[in-house]
């Protein structure tokens, strides 16, 4: 009887634990989406007000916001080239 009990405070502490896993998964599942969105609206932000500033300057809304994407564009390969070139040296 001793060896039943043992074994059902086994599997009942197992689900327990697993539950918490699971809601800790989930929860640092749901952190990494509101950091995205929160980064994802950042960078609209900034791209607005890039546009703005561009039509301010001069030009047009349409050729502004060509060079703001292509601006945040290069910035963004500029950071994966630099990401990548410190991962390579990482590896010799």
């Amino acid at each position: 009887m001793k060896d039943a009990h043992e074994w059902v405070r086994s599997a009942v502490l197992g689900l327990v634990l697993g539950a918490g896993l699971g809601a800790a998964a989930t929860a640092s599942d749901d952190a990494n989406q509101a950091q995205d969105a929160a980064k994802a609206q950042a960078l609209a932000e900034r791209r607005q007000k890039m546009i703005e500033q561009c039509m301010r300057d001069r030009g047009t809304r349409e050729d502004c916001e060509k060079q703001v994407d292509t601006e945040l564009a290069a910035e963004g390969m500029d950071r994966q080239h630099s990401q990548g070139e410190g991962g390579r040296r990482g590896r010799r």
